[in-house]
């Protein structure tokens, strides 16, 4: 029997049409950049896809004009209490509008028995760090199966990172390193941080906040990025990032590049509040995408 993960975030989270799905991917970015060298993935936020989809879709068609990959190794955000270590589910396939991706059973089992991942489905379940990416990849990348995995920021990520990236190294199929992490969440009504008050002082403060975290990012600092997010809350899904950077050091990689840094703010703005009244920046939240280059 085939055991198939529901999509609990279709129409919340992102589009449950796939029509809707399908015209967002097909929008026009503007220039996606052509990179030189080897490219081993990235990492993106995880909000709704009106706030962050287009910073993720980005780097995801960066990847794309590099050509296609075996597999994608989506390491992604824990907000469900109890997760302990990296963390994989039991499902065969993951549900989404424009129908099943199928996960890579077998290099998800060498995750657990060969770089310490457990099976841990609840980690997974409702979960949206990992989902959100998941229509989105599946239609820049199609037919291409996925492993997932929850990551906590632990120093348990840097040494299963470094476990993933032998396992790759030594594996016939290439594959993309995805993690998913949005960056500061700022504001004194839903995440009770706000040092710089409202308004343009707090959107400076955000931003210099998560350019200590993407300073560490771009140096392939795995250590310093974990270290740096848990001190100054510059990110919520910092041991995703820390794993996936250990892992792409080990194949080669040699700095990360950011393709974009906004807030859900700045965001907003642009889109003249969607249809509400914007005042000034408050309760706001940080996005990046980057991409690892060898």
């Amino acid at each position: 029997m085939t055991r198939i993960r529901p999509a609990y975030q279709a129409g919340r989270f992102y589009p449950a049409d796939p029509s809707e799905c399908r015209a967002f991917v097909g929008q026009d970015l503007g220039p996606i950049p052509e990179l030189q060298g080897r490219l081993f993935g990235g990492v993106v936020p995880h909000a709704g896809w009106v706030f962050s989809g287009k910073v993720s879709l980005r780097l995801f068609k960066t990847l794309a004009k590099k050509g296609t990959v075996d597999r994608i190794v989506i390491l992604g955000a824990v907000h469900v209490p109890g997760v302990k270590g990296p963390s994989v589910g039991d499902w065969d396939a993951w549900q989404t509008p424009l129908g099943n991706v199928p996960v890579d059973r077998v290099f998800e089992r060498a995750l657990v028995e060969e770089a310490g991942a457990e099976v841990h489905p609840r980690a997974h379940e409702g979960e949206h760090s990992i989902e959100v990416q998941v229509p989105l990849l599946s239609q820049v990348f199609p037919g291409v199966p996925m492993v997932p995995v929850a990551v906590p920021p632990s120093l348990e990520a840097l040494r299963f990172g470094e476990a993933l990236g032998r396992l790759l190294q030594k594996d016939s199929k290439t594959s993309y390193l995805i993690a998913s992490s949005d960056l500061t969440h700022y504001g004194p009504d839903f995440y009770g941080f706000a040092p710089a008050g409202s308004g343009e002082k707090a959107l400076e403060w955000a931003e210099k906040n998560d350019d200590r975290f993407l300073r560490d990012l771009a140096l392939l600092d795995a250590r310093g990025l974990l270290k740096e997010a848990v001190q100054s809350q510059s990110a919520c899904g910092p041991g995703a990032v820390a794993a996936a950077t250990e892992a792409a050091k080990v194949l080669g990689a040699k700095e990360a590049r950011v393709l974009e840094h906004t807030n859900s703010y700045l965001v907003e703005s642009a889109a003249g509040g969607f249809g509400r009244p914007l005042g000034p920046a408050r309760n706001f939240v940080g996005y990046a995408s980057a991409v690892f280059v060898g």
